[in-house]
């Protein structure tokens, strides 16, 4: 099953940004100004190491 989107939500008034929605902007103190926004998607991750080189003959 895949993750739902994720969501951050923004003041209108102030830019203040929270990871859930709250009637009241912690920042400026407004009423019904944090609006949803998507958060946009991460790229995929490096490999966690690099590719192994071949054995050097001695």
């Amino acid at each position: 099953m895949a993750k739902p989107a994720a969501v951050q939500h923004v003041c209108t008034e102030c830019g203040t940004s929270s990871g859930r929605w709250l009637g009241r902007c912690p920042g400026c103190g407004q009423f019904g100004t944090m609006l949803a926004e998507a958060v946009p998607a991460r790229g995929p991750k490096p490999p966690a190491r690099a590719a192994a080189r071949p054995p050097l003959r001695l």
